[in-house]
């Protein structure tokens, strides 16, 4: 065989081989889609759950390091008994008005005795907590009580 007929034989060779690599990328690119089936209705039926027994563990061994034996406890309620609060009775208290100045004061009657007070200030036992124009709040024994301001 001469120089000339081993080139065509490897050429023809070369292009056997990329011919089946063009292939075969060819024919994964594109693949041959099958045939689709029509899809058939199934019922569908529902599965009840089924109840799970819940287990609890009962710790009523010995315990292995202390040697203890445990129990259940039962619980117990304490009673508690309810506590009545005695009623405050307030004493007659009346706003009578205020004063304005550099502070403002205000004019409170407690059992008959009109006094000037400013917030915070204590006049038999009876303390101004919070006062507005209409009306002011006070604390007589822990008690708070608003009262309005006298027409």
């Amino acid at each position: 065989m001469n120089k000339k007929n081993k080139t065509y034989i490897l050429l023809i060779a070369v292009a056997a081989v990329w011919g089946t690599i063009g292939y075969r990328i060819y024919s994964n690119m594109n693949p041959v889609s099958p045939a689709i089936q029509p899809v058939q209705n199934i019922g569908f039926k529902k599965i009840k759950p089924k109840q799970v027994d819940r287990i609890e563990i009962q710790p009523d061994y010995r315990d292995p390091f202390l040697g203890k034996i445990y129990k259940k406890k039962t619980p117990t309620r304490k009673k508690t008994p309810v506590k009545v609060k005695p009623a405050v009775v307030f004493p007659p208290i009346q706003f009578i008005g205020l004063i304005e100045g550099t502070t403002v004061s205000y004019i409170i009657e407690v059992n008959g005795h009109q006094e000037i007070f400013k917030i915070e200030q204590t006049f038999q036992q009876v303390t101004l907590k919070k006062a507005k124009d209409k009306n002011i709040t006070i604390v007589y024994q822990g008690a708070l009580k608003t009262i309005s301001l006298k027409e």
